[in-house]
């Protein structure tokens, strides 16, 4: 499947393979999908289009969960619906939901963190928001160590991190995981 298809497609394509009417429990945004397709497809490594056992547990690991085989053994029962010992990216997902729990929300999560951080209500974390940050937390990080963050989170130059740059470092950083 291309990494274009929408949770909707995925999951009537996941309906059509397996004969019956199985819902996702959670759905993932589009981005979530999209996010978790390139993990996916780094595990892999045969590009076969399924993951097994150790790839899986080496990508729930990337992803920030502590699994151990024992629950790798239990996920990989719970969705692998033929038994091959293999699953594909539909059944993956339903892992990642599952693992997740029905109620977390990252977005949501992630947005009430930015929310925090913006100080001013302008809708964007400055370095003055950051600094202020550290110092309600007792953090003390130098102005450069503060200015390189910024620089990271901050891909369009303009010296601001939006929501949506927060949230790109958060899933690069797995700070949310």
């Amino acid at each position: 499947m291309s990494g274009s298809n929408s949770p909707a497609q995925l999951e009537a394509a996941s309906q059509r393979r397996s004969g019956s009417a199985r819902k996702i429990s959670h759905p993932l945004s589009e981005q979530e999908v999209k996010d978790l397709k390139i993990v996916f497809d780094v595990f892999d490594v045969d590009s076969n289009g399924y993951i097994d056992r150790n790839e899986l547990k080496r990508a729930m690991r990337c992803l920030g969960f502590k699994v151990s085989s024992r629950t790798i053994e239990s996920m990989m029962k719970a969705v692998d619906l033929d038994g091959s010992g293999n699953i594909d990216f539909d059944e993956f997902q339903q892992v990642i939901i599952n693992k997740q729990g029905h109620s977390r929300d990252l977005h949501a999560e992630m947005s009430t963190g930015f929310r925090m951080m913006d100080k001013d209500g302008d809708g964007y974390i400055s370095l003055k928001d950051l600094k202020a940050i550290c110092m309600e937390v007792s953090e003390k990080f130098s102005d450069a160590d503060l200015q390189g963050m910024m620089e990271e989170a901050d891909r369009d130059g303009d010296g601001l991190v939006s929501l949506e740059e927060f949230i790109q470092v958060m899933l690069k950083t797995n700070l949310f995981a």
